[in-house]
C-alpha cells in the first residue's frame, strides 16, 4: 500500500505542476519533475522499493520506502514521516460547526483557490510566491480527480483541505487551518467530507505529528514511514505537513 501512497502523491504533484506547465516523468521506478516548480513540491519520489532515490539533480527526494543508504555528498537525510492509512468502507460523520460552510471549489473559482493557497501557507508557514495560483494554477480545478475544499466563517476562509483519487487509493493533502478557527472541529470535518466522497476507496496521507492524533480517531493508522532527502538547507516540502 505504501507503493500506492507513493503513487498518488505523485499524481497529485502532476496536477499542479502539469497545469503550471512543469514536465515529469517516470523512470527507473523514480517519479521527477522538471525545475520551475512551487517549493512546495518534491523534485523525486521513490515509487519502488528497489529504485534508487538518490537522484541527479534533485534538490528534495520522497524516499517513499526509507531505503536510502550511502547519500555521498549529493544528499542529506532530512527527517522522516509516517504514511498513514484508513481502509475503505464507513466514513466519519462530517459534522460541521455551526457558523461554518464547506463548500467544494469548482471550474471558475480561481480567487477561492487563492485564498486556499494563502490559507495553507499561513497554516503551514511557507513562503508562497506574489503570484496567486503559482503553486495551484485555476487550471487544475477542471481535473475532477482532484476535490478542492474550503471552510468558510463568515464569508472568511478558515481552512481547506484536497484530496486527489486515482481510482486506486484517496491521497488527503493540505488540511489547513487558520490559528484562530482551530479546535473547533474543522478540520475534521473537512476530512470527513473528503472521505465521504469516495467511501470504496482507502485513504492515505502523511501527518503533521500535531495532527496525528485527530487522523487516529478518524481511523487512520501507521503503515511506514518515508525519509526526506535534501540538498541544502530548508523546510520539508509542505506536502510532509
Amino acid at each position: 500500500m505504501i507503493a500506492a501512497a507513493a503513487r498518488n502523491l505523485a499524481t497529485w504533484h502532476d496536477v499542479s505542476l502539469h497545469a503550471a506547465g512543469v514536465a515529469t516523468e517516470v523512470r527507473a521506478g523514480v517519479w521527477t519533475a522538471e525545475p520551475g516548480g512551487a517549493g512546495i513540491f518534491y523534485d523525486a519520489i521513490t515509487l519502488d522499493p528497489d529504485a534508487d532515490p538518490v537522484v541527479p539533480g534533485a534538490t528534495t527526494v520522497c524516499d517513499s520506502f526509507d531505503v536510502a543508504g550511502d547519500l555521498g555528498a549529493a544528499l542529506r537525510r532530512d527527517g522522516h514521516a509516517p504514511w498513514y492509512l484508513r481502509p475503505a468502507g464507513t466514513t466519519p460523520s462530517a459534522l460541521v460547526p455551526a457558523g461554518v460552510t464547506i463548500d467544494r471549489l469548482v471550474e471558475g473559482d480561481a480567487a477561492a483557490l487563492a485564498d486556499v493557497e494563502r490559507c495553507a501557507a499561513r497554516a503551514f508557514d511557507v513562503w508562497l510566491p506574489d503570484r496567486p495560483g503559482a503553486v495551484h494554477p485555476p487550471e487544475v480545478l477542471a481535473d475532477r480527480r482532484l476535490r478542492v475544499l474550503v471552510a468558510r466563517n463568515d464569508a472568511r476562509v478558515v481552512g481547506t483541505a484536497m484530496s486527489l483519487d486515482d481510482g486506486v487509493v484517496v491521497g488527503i493533502y493540505g488540511v489547513a487551518v487558520d490559528d484562530d478557527a482551530r479546535r473547533r472541529g474543522i478540520a475534521s470535518a473537512l476530512t470527513a467530507t473528503l472521505l465521504a466522497a469516495s467511501p470504496g476507496r482507502p485513504a492515505v496521507l502523511t501527518p503533521t505529528p500535531q495532527a496525528a492524533r485527530l487522523y487516529r480517531r478518524a481511523g487512520f493508522v501507521e503503515i511506514g514511514r518515508f525519509g526526506v532527502l535534501r540538498a541544502g538547507r530548508g523546510p520539508a516540502p509542505a506536502a510532509d505537513r
